[in-house]
């Protein structure tokens, strides 16, 4: 069911009372965080849209928290709040014109971030959902900000925080990093997977090779070590498969993260083979994407 059908189907009535009477804050007296007897955390939707389902699900559940400690006589804190930051904030502002500065980008991510929250905040008080709505939060607030570098500056002072590098998932239209939960896998396809031989040096007197097996091909030219599984000698990872291929997977470090965990622990280069893709980079006649 679309959003506009969603808010139609509510009670108008409540609406204008709720408004006359201002309940959100003079009738439920929510109280500051220090004075609260109970305090409910509103993990924030993304303000990149209306609100669905499971945002109205979400909110009433703990609508029906608020209220039952209420209930109970305890002075309660629930500020409701918004994610701001993200990618797909960013690609519902810029409207797939990836030729904006960042300064654009930001400013358009900005408006419509605010615009978001004043029509959910709307959509959400429709549904009487007991909340401070005057004081809410956003993660594009400054004072929020400043809280979150603040926590980070103590864990790096603790010496929690370590710069190292990683593989990451990159997005080529995008042309930014993306996390594990932006994926998603055609259950459909297929991999390419490839034979090829590398030849052992010093192996006796005699010419040898080892026959591997890989389903990442376009990794090969990034390849750093040949990896076999248990029990047998050189680098055993537990990650081989010997029901699958040969038995034996070449190493890319830079292509994936159980590869690049392996060549961490036995110290192999762990060299970055990205190249931004450009006029110039182009030009090349070689190029890795």
């Amino acid at each position: 069911m679309r959003k506009s059908s969603l808010i139609h189907k509510l009670d108008w009535q409540t609406k204008r009372k709720s408004n006359q009477s201002d309940i959100y804050t003079s009738v439920d007296k929510f109280g500051l965080i220090e004075n609260a007897d109970f305090i409910l955390h509103d993990g924030p939707p993304y303000a990149n849209g209306s609100i669905h389902f499971g945002h109205a699900l979400n909110k009433i559940l703990k609508d029906f928290i608020v209220r039952y400690q209420k209930l109970h006589g305890k002075s309660v804190s629930f500020v409701p709040g918004w994610d701001c930051h993200g990618l797909p904030i960013e690609l519902t502002a810029i409207d797939n014109n990836f030729s904006l500065l960042p300064s654009e980008v930001r400013k358009a991510s900005l408006k419509r971030a605010e615009d978001c929250m004043s029509d959910q905040a709307s959509s959400f008080k429709r549904l009487n959902i007991h909340a401070d709505w005057n004081h809410p939060y956003s993660t594009l607030d400054p004072t929020y900000q400043a809280t979150v570098i603040r926590a980070f500056c103590d864990l790096h002072k603790k010496g929690y925080i370590l710069r190292e590098h990683k593989p990451i998932y990159w997005s080529k239209t995008t042309r930014s990093a993306i996390s594990d939960s932006e994926l998603e896998y055609n259950p459909e396809h297929e991999s390419p997977s490839l034979y090829f031989l590398v030849e052992l040096s010093g192996y006796r007197k005699y010419p040898a090779h080892a026959v591997i097996w890989t389903t990442t091909p376009w990794t090969i030219v990034a390849n750093e070590a040949v990896i076999f599984n248990r029990p047998y000698r050189l680098m055993p990872g537990d990650f081989v498969e010997q029901n699958k291929g040969t038995g034996f997977v070449h190493c890319a470090p830079a292509h994936g993260r159980e590869d690049f965990d392996f060549a961490r622990r036995n110290g192999l280069p762990l060299v970055s083979y990205f190249l931004a893709i450009t006029a110039q980079t182009l030009l090349r006649k070689t190029f890795l994407l």
